[in-house]
């Protein structure tokens, strides 16, 4: 069959670094934590959706650390990789395609787009793939969609030795983050030299380490100024930050704003975004 559609509901989304041969569209139902692709690191929440290439790897990881505990829920569409070259008058899902290579984030999906996706997981086969075309040509005729990684990872960049070192490095700073931590540190515990690793990690993931590390503590941090009332300084060394200083520089760094700015901004739209959810 050249789709399948199925339903990953767990407690909890683990870390699992991976990529396949498949395209990938996905849909969070219900969740929130971090998204990995390529090197991007960002926030996810429920209407997250997101499509990738054959071999991108990829991930979601609930955030236990949420004053809000939910389970799950993630509708999955694979495609094929040669799936739209059965339909070469399709051209016009070209330049959507080649921008999956690097991850294609679809803001605010309308309501009769998830309707869509949610259904394709009990339709049959021809009208399946019916909704599949009319989800895609949405998705091509969207001008809000954001590429999110810098760089794009293609088939045979990611073994599965390295994927498993990525996984392991990623559960060990998500467990970790808030905890000094030195690249000496996680060099050792993969068995390699600092000199070794540092050259590994920026030809692996395209960003030197400490830039992996402050991501993943910037969107930490920005789930708990949007899930809780901490105070920014609590928030700034629950995130593994000793200067409150640092902080501010790292976050405007990745987040061209405030901590201030965002947790006032942002913090509205969850809560409406919210409201929506439950109309």
């Amino acid at each position: 069959m050249s789709f399948h559609c199925f339903i990953v509901e767990q407690p909890q989304l683990e870390p699992y670094w991976h990529g396949h041969p498949e395209i990938e569209l996905s849909l969070v139902v219900r969740g929130r934590g971090l998204r990995f692709v390529g090197d991007h690191v960002g926030e996810f929440s429920h209407d997250d959706l997101l499509l990738t290439s054959s071999n991108m790897p990829h991930d979601r990881v609930s955030d236990t650390n949420l004053t809000k505990k939910e389970s799950a829920r993630v509708i999955v569409l694979h495609l094929s990789e040669n799936f739209w070259l059965h339909y070469p008058e399709y051209q016009s899902l070209s330049k959507l395609l080649n921008e999956a290579r690097y991850g294609v984030l679809f803001p605010n999906p309308s309501a009769s787009l998830k309707q869509q996706i949610l259904q394709l997981t009990t339709q049959s086969s021809l009208t399946g793939l019916s909704s599949i075309i009319s989800i895609f040509s949405q998705l091509a005729s969207n001008n809000l969609r954001q590429t999110l990684s810098s760089a794009a990872f293609g088939e045979g960049q990611f073994s599965s030795p390295e994927n498993q070192r990525i996984q392991m490095i990623n559960k060990h700073l998500l467990d970790h983050y808030h905890d000094s931590i030195s690249q000496k540190q996680i060099a050792n515990k993969i068995a390699m030299s600092p000199q070794a690793f540092s050259r590994w990690f920026k030809h692996t993931m395209n960003c030197t380490f400490i830039e992996h590390l402050n991501k993943i503590r910037i969107e930490k941090a920005c789930l708990l100024l949007v899930e809780t009332t901490q105070p920014i300084s609590l928030v700034a060394a629950h995130c593994g930050y000793d200067s409150l200083s640092n902080f501010n520089k790292q976050f405007s760094k990745l987040k061209n704003t405030t901590p201030r700015q965002f947790r006032r901004h942002f913090s509205e739209r969850y809560s409406a975004s919210d409201q929506n959810s439950l109309s």
